[in-house]
């Protein structure tokens, strides 16, 4: 399924309120748009991901370092920064957030 596609579809899901089957949706549009080294789309679409309302915020924290590590790249330090203060606010074992949060400071 192409991208924009798997974007409709979770917005679809929004619409009806299906919070997570939107969530899974984008998880699998980001995925494609890292592994195709589109960090504009893969940012926009984090971003949009993020607004889908969650009962457990954990559920949020792959995306959350996802847009993190795209904003580095994109060179959207203070924004990497504020999303790697954030997961380490909720849980400070997640992946490399305090080694990365440490090297943008």
């Amino acid at each position: 399924m192409s991208i924009e596609k798997l974007k409709e579809k979770a917005r679809r899901y929004e619409q009806k309120e299906e919070w997570q089957k939107a969530l899974d949706e984008y998880k699998v549009a980001i995925k494609k748009l890292a592994e195709e080294d589109q960090p504009d789309a893969t940012a926009n679409s984090l971003e949009r991901a993020l607004k889908v309302e969650c009962e457990i915020e954990d559920e949020l924290l792959g995306i959350d370092h996802c847009l993190a590590r795209t904003s580095e790249d994109l060179g959207m330090q203070e924004r990497a920064v504020d999303l790697y203060k954030n997961m380490f606010s909720l849980d400070i074992n997640v992946a490399d957030v305090t080694d990365r949060f440490r090297d943008l400071r």
